[in-house]
């Protein structure tokens, strides 16, 4: 049977069983395989657009024969060899070798523990798909709860995450998102409202195991991950600075630090420019010009991404910090000074912002 489905399949080129996906349903309320194609093909474009490392027209490519093997008789006889099979049928119609290998690689991970994609093509067109299953599952209501995933959003979550942090790709995963449900909706899927918020604690979680799964402290990753979840290779390289500094003696400082400020400042409060003019006390200008010095120096840092510079410099806030509550009666009977007062502790723990929040973290601190 094997030989025959083989002789029999080879007499199409691949490319031409793209329109039979038509034909196959996803879900009732998520339309055809050849309609995740298109949206894929648009997804993984605009990927390699941003990430580099494969060509615009080999990308399409490999996405538009990613599942043209679905309707061929081997992979209806034994679906297990999705993948396999359109990668030798590839090859026999002289497709680029890199297309064909992305044409099996992009169903990795299969399972727990799997190999990645490890080819810039198979790479893309794999989180695209991902992308792709999750935003579909999450718009139609398709969400897993409990030990109930039947369709596989936890397990296409978690891959997404892997590819990119093993890819190295700093890819923020909300504006994809987003653009992924307005392709389904423009495709008359019916989107929940909800679905973009949902997603986006939905990919948190997933990010949240793969850090801790790759030994990286609980706390430490709960404190990256609530200064913000979206961009899985930076939230990677914020943990291991934060990780590291738990290390030094110097951690304690900036904790408590960031904790006492923390406490003091009334939930959701902004605060505005800090009036110099109300400021008159020592310990209150101290703050303000080391928390000016830090600025200056921590934003190139953080442009560039050394997290681990960047909190180093945060430490050195501690003595003006201590100093200024030892001194400063920051609740005020004048409301400009009070106000002044409290602006800028929320300028100082503005500095955290994007970084980590101190207060998720254990005791020690």
């Amino acid at each position: 049977d094997a030989r025959f489905f083989w002789d029999e399949d080879r007499k199409r080129p691949l490319i031409s069983r793209l329109a039979d996906l038509a034909g196959v349903t996803l879900h009732e309320r998520l339309g055809s395989v050849r309609g995740r194609v298109a949206r894929m093909e648009e997804i993984a474009v605009a990927l390699a657009t941003e990430v580099g490392g494969a060509e615009v027209e080999a990308v399409r490519r490999a996405v538009q024969l990613a599942k043209a093997d679905l309707t061929s008789h081997m992979v209806v006889e034994f679906t297990s060899l999705q993948g396999v099979m359109g990668r030798y049928y590839a090859a026999h119609d002289g497709e680029q070798p890199a297309v064909c290998l992305a044409i099996e690689e992009h169903y990795r991970p299969r399972f727990a523990g799997d190999l990645l994609p490890a080819s810039p093509l198979g790479r893309l067109v794999a989180v695209a798909e991902r992308l792709d299953v999750v935003c579909g599952g999450f718009a139609v209501g398709l969400i897993p709860t409990g030990s109930q995933d039947p369709f596989g959003l936890r397990r296409a979550g978690l891959g997404l995450i892997q590819i990119c942090l093993d890819a190295g790709w700093d890819i923020d995963l909300a504006p994809q998102v987003a653009r992924n449900l307005e392709l389904l909706a423009a495709e008359g899927v019916q989107v929940a409202a909800s679905a973009a918020a949902q997603l986006r604690d939905f990919l948190g979680q997933r990010l949240h195991y793969a850090l801790c799964s790759h030994g990286v402290a609980e706390e430490v990753v709960r404190a990256v991950l609530a200064a913000g979840a979206t961009r899985p290779v930076d939230a990677r390289a914020r943990a291991a600075a934060l990780a590291e500094l738990r290390q030094d003696p110097s951690f304690a400082d900036i904790a408590t630090s960031f904790k006492r400020v923390n406490r003091i400042l009334p939930d959701g409060f902004v605060g505005a420019a800090v009036d110099r003019a109300v400021l008159t006390e020592v310990a209150e200008r101290e703050l303000l010009a080391a928390c000016e010095q830090v600025e200056l120096l921590a934003a190139p840092l953080r442009a560039a991404g050394d997290y681990g510079q960047l909190l180093r410099r945060l430490v050195t806030l501690r003595p003006a910090v201590d100093r200024f509550f030892e001194d400063i009666l920051v609740m005020a009977q004048e409301e400009a000074v009070r106000r002044a007062r409290l602006s800028l502790l929320a300028r100082v723990r503005h500095l955290f912002d994007g970084l980590a929040d101190m207060s998720q973290l254990a005791a020690e601190g």
